[in-house]
């Protein structure tokens, strides 16, 4: 029993290795075409976790959900439904997240997201605080998203 348990929280720790953070006041989150992103796949933004699934079925039990590459939507007998999601999805859905996170936030603390059409047309998202404190992003190991500093 000692031994799965120690296997378990080995495999745990493991995925959840972060790659080094990333700090600034503005920051430009790029999702590449041709971006494979797994289950395992998460990104961090300050003390917000957003993880990637991909059942939809099951991102009911995450707080801040967001879509892999290859998405199931549905499931009959042994056979599934999915689809493979444009790296744009999860730019957007990152986007919505942030929103919603903004509204149980004072407005000199939002988030704030700049030129939102870069969403739609790069899978790009800016991001900066309405107070211009520094944000800090970190990402599971091998996250395909370039996250640069702009300032």
């Amino acid at each position: 029993m000692r031994f799965v348990f120690l296997s378990l929280a080995l495999v745990l720790l493991v995925g959840c290795r972060p790659s080094a953070s990333i700090e600034g006041r503005r920051l430009a989150i790029d999702y590449p075409d041709d971006a494979e992103i797994g289950e395992e796949a998460w990104i961090r933004i300050d003390e917000y976790l957003f993880e990637h699934v991909c059942d939809a079925r099951a991102g009911d039990t995450l707080r801040y959900p967001l879509p892999c590459t290859y998405t199931v939507f549905d499931s009959a007998g042994e056979r599934t439904f999915g689809s493979r999601i444009d790296p744009r999805a999860v730019a957007l859905h990152l986007a919505q997240h942030l929103q919603a996170i903004n509204a149980g936030r004072p407005d000199s603390v939002r988030y704030v997201i700049g030129n939102p059409a870069l969403i739609s047309l790069e899978a790009r998202l800016l991001l900066s605080r309405a107070d211009s404190a520094r944000i800090a992003v970190s990402t599971s190991e091998g996250y395909p998203a370039r996250i640069d500093v702009l300032r």
